[in-house]
């Protein structure tokens, strides 16, 4: 095999790799955006089927306006139970 072959075998490794690797990110960031949009919804129907207003935040989730504080949606659900 001569250098300039081994070159181009190299390079389309590294191609297939950048491929494989943009493909997993591409499939993680779909995920991801799929997971707070539900999550999204999921706090505006805690706001609908409730007298809390709510608020959601990409970071950090959803949020219920509970005695003039805003307490994470976990921590709300365990006071109520």
């Amino acid at each position: 095999m001569s250098r300039i072959e081994m070159d181009r075998a190299r390079r389309d490794r590294m191609a297939a790799w950048a491929f494989y690797i943009g493909a997993i990110v591409l499939v993680f960031a779909i995920a991801l955006g799929f997971g707070r949009g539900v999550g999204a919804i999921a706090c505006v129907d805690i706001e609908s089927q409730t007298k809390y207003e709510t608020k959601f935040s990409i970071f950090s989730g959803c949020y219920v306006h509970v005695d003039g504080r805003w307490v994470p949606r976990e921590s709300w659900r365990g006071e109520q139970e």
